[in-house]
């Protein structure tokens, strides 16, 4: 019961996740980000929409509930504060000469439990998630569904997630024009780092910038 409940609370975060990239979310859209057949996500969207989490609509079309978006809003929020903690924690470890590579048991999960700090090294660079597979050893879908178990979220949004919270120190930091922060932080360029950015604060980088100076902080 507690994995079936762990199960459903990844697929609603999965949705909201989707649902702020894009108009509209399908079946189809969950099983290509989760990297699962397209059958389970069937299977799970029923489930959900059973236990009243989410409604499909004539178009096929995913939405959630009130008390599925509760709860997807949690556990996306959880994850954001995990993924910023662990950041620091690398960054930490690594200007004091440390190794955090970890150990696991399972074979390919020592080098996948380090790939966080191969990102955060590289983030300025183009990171495919074929290639940081192959780095592991291991297929594609086998990667994304370990690398969404350890940290939480996707792989992609995961190098996302660096990429911004590296912009959000630039902002704070420095006086460079978000032309220079987008080619430092490996975003493609100005728009897509505003974009992007956006969606994970909620608001511009000029407006974040604006905010933080004029709070002193």
């Amino acid at each position: 019961e507690t994995r079936m409940k762990e199960s459903g609370e990844m697929y609603l975060e999965t949705i909201l996740i989707l649902s702020k990239r894009t108009e509209h979310v399908r079946s189809i859209d969950v099983a290509e980000e989760m990297n699962y057949s397209k059958p389970s996500v069937s299977r799970a969207m029923r489930i959900l929409r059973e236990g009243g989490f989410v409604s499909v609509d004539d178009n096929g079309y995913i939405l959630l509930t009130a008390s599925g978006r509760k709860i997807a809003e949690t556990i996306y929020e959880r994850h954001q504060v995990l993924s910023s903690l662990l950041i620091s924690v690398i960054r930490v470890f690594k200007d004091r000469g440390l190794n955090v590579t970890a150990q696991k048991s399972a074979p390919g999960e020592a080098s996948i439990d380090s790939l966080s700090e191969y990102i955060d090294l590289h983030s300025a660079e183009p990171l495919r998630v074929e290639e940081l597979a192959k780095r592991c050893g291991m297929s594609y879908s086998y990667f994304a569904r370990t690398f969404r178990r350890i940290y939480g979220r996707g792989c992609r949004e995961y190098i996302e997630f660096v990429r911004v919270c590296k912009a959000e120190d630039l902002l704070l930091f420095t006086d460079f024009d978000l032309s220079y922060i987008s080619q430092e932080t490996g975003f493609s360029d100005c728009s897509h780092l505003i974009k992007t950015f956006k969606k994970w604060k909620n608001e511009t980088p000029k407006q974040y910038r604006l905010r933080r100076n004029g709070s002193g902080v």
